[in-house]
């Protein structure tokens, strides 16, 4: 790209992080500003009438969150066992009514990494995950699925159901 009277024929795009992460068998990345912290997978509480992605609410330092099982809540199999790898990925994201701070489960997590370009997300998605996610990434390790940051509140209208 050139702007008119520039003489430099390229504007470099600053590479973003991304934590990458693995859950229900599919590859995973959300803007590492969102994330606040990575724990081993906690134990939970239960909640009565929550949809069944909601594992239930853990405490974290003194600060109640819900704890949910992201492959679940994103179309795809229920985690179906809880493994030395597995961890609870804590975001944070804004949407209308505010910061919320949930706790994903995932398998594993793979780590961080930087890339510049999100392609577009890829055909066949469930719909639960099309509507959070916002693109894909081309890795070395394959194509990633990059969720939206604000994941916490695209959830928040389905975190409880009514009895």
């Amino acid at each position: 790209m050139r702007w008119p009277g520039s003489r430099c024929t390229d504007v470099a795009v600053k590479p973003r992080s991304w934590l990458r992460f693995d859950a229900g068998g599919v590859a995973f990345a959300i803007d590492l500003g969102a994330v606040r912290e990575i724990r081993r997978l906690p134990s939970s509480c239960p909640l009565p009438h929550v949809e069944p992605w909601v594992m239930g609410i853990t405490n974290l330092r003194g600060r109640i969150l819900a704890l949910l099982d992201c492959a679940h809540a994103l179309g795809l199999q229920r985690m179906q066992e809880v493994t030395k790898r597995s961890r609870m990925v804590v975001i944070e994201s804004g949407g209308a009514g505010g910061d919320l701070e949930v706790g994903l489960a995932v398998d594993r997590v793979g780590g961080v990494t930087a890339a510049s370009e999100v392609l577009p997300p890829v055909d066949g998605l469930p719909p639960e995950m099309r509507r959070l996610c916002v693109g894909t990434l081309r890795l070395e390790s394959g194509l990633t699925a990059v969720l939206n940051a604000d994941l916490a509140a695209g959830l928040r209208g389905n975190v409880a159901a009514p009895a």
